[in-house]
């Protein structure tokens, strides 16, 4: 997904009809849930999140198996890198920023939901 957001940002700047779509859906986002004030919270929860899997990881890391903590340690690189591109203005002036938060908040949620269902398959 990541490589196919690259290919979109290079297709919205030859492309015509590429450029446009992007910029008409990303305008709806940005009105919606992409907004400065959602992109803020978002940021919160990501920081939170990303803390107490760095805390949960510092914590626990003699009785976690290698596959979580490395899905741990995954999931705060992802995460950093989230927060990196929801805050920084490199990213806010491409024309698929939308796009890039999208793709990453999805990707950070599917590396959650891995560790989630680690922790849930160990324990029982």
């Amino acid at each position: 997904m990541i490589f196919a957001l690259f290919i979109l940002s290079y297709l919205s700047d030859k492309k015509a009809g590429v450029n446009h779509h992007i910029i008409y859906m990303s305008y709806k986002y940005k009105e919606g849930i992409y907004s400065p004030l959602s992109l803020k919270i978002q940021s919160i929860i990501i920081a939170l999140i990303v803390i107490l899997l760095l805390l949960s990881l510092l914590k626990s890391r003699r009785l976690i198996k290698e596959a979580v903590s490395f899905n741990n340690v995954m999931a705060i690189i992802i995460g950093i890198f989230l927060l990196l591109i929801i805050n920084f203005s490199f990213f806010k002036n491409m024309i698929a920023y939308v796009y890039f938060v999208m793709v990453f908040e999805i990707v950070f949620a599917l590396q959650i939901l891995t560790i989630l269902i680690n922790k849930m398959l160990g324990s029982s």
